[in-house]
């Protein structure tokens, strides 16, 4: 089992060993940076540096390999056992290439207009989310063709394709629409946003002109699409939830995880609410200035003037979020065990693993933020741990893994 946690893939074996799986291609990037700020670090540091003023802390090498930013987003395997794996690097992004038995890693696609997620392999054809400026949409990519087709537009996020396993030539999929708010004028679109254009034009088009835009996104749902009609049937949507990670079992059910959809209408104040922003003017400002005070205290003596700020950094410590909700971990961790979770995570209850068939849905889990299925069990991440379970049986932990945001097998 391979699984994603804090942006890291690592392995975990049967006994709940977790091992760091180490990427070839981000190794190779660090070396590069690395040797690169070896070559001029000596403008910045020592003596020499200080007397012609050039001097400069943290511009060494082992601070620039440091500065690297990383973050693994999807896995899927190949028929040979080949790992593709998705990654950010610095800003960048590819879906790269790591052979089951070693050997030199590879570059599967990757350009500097997309930045590459979610991936579905199906003998040779592997699916996509790629996403730019906001939006992310499924593309497919055949064979040893190394271009990517899209097969959704429209202004919305696709996420977590998934190959039917009863249906040929058939695929599931989340998606959320987006609400444009233009900057300045909501009523107005950017120049020629729909012109008829190809839909890798439209997103290079909004790239350019991203800092005209606001999105809000909508709940999502889930959907299939056929490829030899490319019909789009909706299967399951809620305004008041979103459905996202669909999976279909052999015996043609779908599985997928619920959870409430937050919006947020903060910037649509209601009369009450712009009354009472006026009324605690005031008392902000004064609060504005304490804060103000507070820093340069903090930044010169170490202190606080605040009595209550160890309560709370703990408190904002707790904050995660999950699935884009903002939650307090300590207190969903609480509850979950207060339920009689033997393994208690920090995911709300109210994220469900729900699993449906002829119009019959029933509730596996709760507390689910990712999962996947293999050889006839259900392995999911509560936040905490990643657990099995199969039919009428208790859930067992596997391994300890925080912020897991996938799980795979070969």
């Amino acid at each position: 089992m391979v699984i994603i946690s804090d942006g890291k893939i690592v392995s975990c074996t049967a006994d709940g060993k977790v091992t760091p799986v180490a990427s070839g291609i981000l190794n190779k990037y660090i070396s590069t940076v690395k040797e690169s700020a070896r070559r001029t670090e000596w403008k910045y540091s020592g003596e020499g540096a200080k007397f012609m003023g050039t001097y400069a802390p943290h511009q060494d090498a082992d601070s620039a390999a440091a500065s690297v930013a990383s973050k693994a987003v999807g896995i899927g395997f190949l028929p040979d056992g080949t790992m593709l794996y998705s990654m950010y690097i610095n800003g960048a992004s590819g879906i790269y290439t790591k052979p089951e038995n070693g050997g030199t890693e590879g570059i599967f696609i990757s350009d500097n207009e997309y930045r590459y997620r979610d991936i579905a392999v199906n003998g040779n054809r592997v699916l996509v989310t790629a996403e730019a400026v906001g939006e992310c949409h499924v593309g497919i990519i055949e064979g040893d063709n190394r271009y990517c087709t899209f097969l959704t537009e429209g202004v919305s996020r696709e996420s977590s394709p998934c190959w039917s396993a009863v249906r040929e030539n058939c695929f599931y999929y989340a998606s959320a629409g987006l609400e444009e708010v233009p900057a300045g004028n909501a009523e107005e679109m950017p120049a020629g946003y729909n012109d008829e254009i190809s839909l890798p034009g439209m997103m290079k088009k909004l790239k350019a002109e991203q800092q005209n835009i606001n999105r809000r996104q909508g709940p999502s749902g889930i959907f299939r699409m056929d490829l030899d009609t490319y019909e789009i049937d909706e299967i399951c949507a809620d305004g008041k939830y979103s459905y996202i990670s669909p999976t279909e079992d052999g015996d043609g059910g779908l599985w997928y995880i619920k959870y409430p959809y937050r919006y947020d209408d903060s910037d649509r104040k209601k009369p009450g609410t712009v009354l009472k922003d006026i009324l605690l003017f005031p008392f902000r400002l004064i609060g504005g200035i304490f804060g103000f005070f507070d820093f340069f205290t903090m930044k010169y003596s170490g202190k606080t003037l605040n009595s209550s700020a160890g309560a709370s950094k703990k408190t904002a410590e707790s904050k995660k979020f999950v699935l884009g909700n903002l939650i307090d971990a300590e207190r969903e961790i609480k509850k979950n065990g207060e339920r009689g979770d033997s393994f208690p995570g920090y995911v709300p209850a109210d994220y469900e693993l729900c699993r449906t068939q002829d119009g019959h849905t029933v509730t596996v889990a709760k507390g689910v933020c990712a999962y996947a299925l293999y050889k006839g069990e259900v392995y999911y991440s509560n936040g905490l741990y990643v657990l099995k379970m199969s039919a009428g049986s208790k859930p067992e932990k596997v391994c300890r893994a925080e912020n897991v945001t996938g799980i795979f097998f070969r």
